[in-house]
C-alpha cells in the first residue's frame, strides 16, 4: 500500500526551522575550520574560501523556504 501524499514533498514549519538551524551551525563550523586551517595550514591553502559555506547555506535556506508549506490564511468573515 502506498501512503505517499502529494503534500509530503514539502517541509512543514518545524522541519524548515530544524534544517535551517542545522545549516547555520554547519556553516558556522565550516567557516571556523577554514579560519583555523588558514592559521595552522603550514602554507597550504584551503580549497574553500572564507565565506563560501555561509553563502551556500543562505542559498539552501532560500530553497528550503520555497519548499516549505505555506500557512493557509484563514478567511475572515465580516
Amino acid at each position: 500500500m502506498d501512503y505517499y501524499n502529494e503534500s509530503d514533498n514539502k517541509f512543514n514549519e518545524f522541519e524548515e526551522y530544524f534544517i535551517n538551524t542545522a545549516l547555520t551551525e554547519a556553516a558556522r563550523q565550516a567557516e571556523e575550520d577554514i579560519l583555523e586551517h588558514e592559521k595552522t595550514g603550514e602554507g597550504l591553502r584551503s580549497i574553500f574560501a572564507s565565506g563560501y559555506f555561509t553563502m551556500i547555506s543562505e542559498e539552501l535556506k532560500q530553497k528550503i523556504t520555497r519548499m516549505t508549506k505555506k500557512e493557509k490564511e484563514s478567511k475572515q468573515y465580516m
